[in-house]
Parts: structure tokens; sequence; C-alpha cells
């Protein structure tokens, strides 16, 4: 059977330096943008049903619900990088944890979404090339 090679654009990331824990993220791939735009109304609904505990003392519907809340912002952080990133990102780590005062998934987000700029960037610069290029040759015959 044939095989068709197709760079969809993977750029790996080590977690930490750690070359074991690896992510692959397809930075330039504009559902991934309109995925992140997304995952803020996800976790402001996440955030809204955490809310509802300041209303309890229990503290077994506290870790809960939090437990919950964890595994629901860690899939849809799976669902925007079309990969299993938050097992690779957090382990065992609840990703609302604080952090420097912010949970750790913001963190995470916060060190990838420059790159992702970045490659953006550099991705539209190398189009415009393209563009130009063939614009003119259509030019020559006119």
């Amino acid at each position: 059977m044939r095989n068709l090679e197709i760079n969809k654009g993977y750029k790996e990331y080590t977690i930490n330096g750690d070359e074991a824990k690896v992510i692959r993220v397809k930075t330039t791939d504009f559902s991934l943008i309109d995925n992140l735009r997304n995952f803020e109304k996800k976790v402001i609904t996440v955030a809204e049903e955490l809310e509802e505990l300041k209303n309890t003392d229990d503290a077994d519907v506290i870790l809960e619900k939090i437990k919950a809340a964890d595994k629901k912002v860690k899939a849809e952080l799976d669902i925007i990088f079309d990969d299993n990133v938050s097992e690779v990102v957090f382990g065992s780590m609840n990703c609302l944890s604080y952090i420097d005062g912010q949970p750790v998934a913001y963190g995470f987000l916060e060190a990838i979404i420059p790159e992702i700029e970045k490659d953006l960037k550099a991705e539209g610069k190398a189009a415009q090339k393209r563009i130009e290029k063939y614009s003119n040759a259509a030019k020559q015959f006119k």
C-alpha cells in the first residue's frame, strides 16, 4: 500500500526540561486557536460550579467537586491540543492547584501560548512570501 506523508505542523516540547515528558502540539492549527478561545468559556462554567462551594463546610463534598473540576479542565485541555497533554503536563497533580497565585493550568497556557503566537507569525510571513511569489508570476501573463 502506498503512503502519504503529510506534515501536520507538530512541534514537540519537553515539560520542565524532562525528556520523558514531551507534548506534541500543532501550533499553527486554526482548530487549536478556536479551541483555546472556547476554553475560557468552559473554565468560567467550572469556576461558577466551584463558587457554590462557599456555601458548604463539608470537606468531602469540597474535595469531590474540586476533583471533578480538575477532570473537566484536563479533558478540555486534551481536546484543545488534540492529545493527552494533561497527563504529561500535570501527572497526578490537580491542574487547579495554585502556584504563584494562579492555577497551574493557567501557568501551562501562559507558557505555550507565546510559542503558538510565534509559530503563527512565522507561518503567516512564509505564506505571504508564497502569495507574493505567485501573484508576481501571474502579473507577467497579463
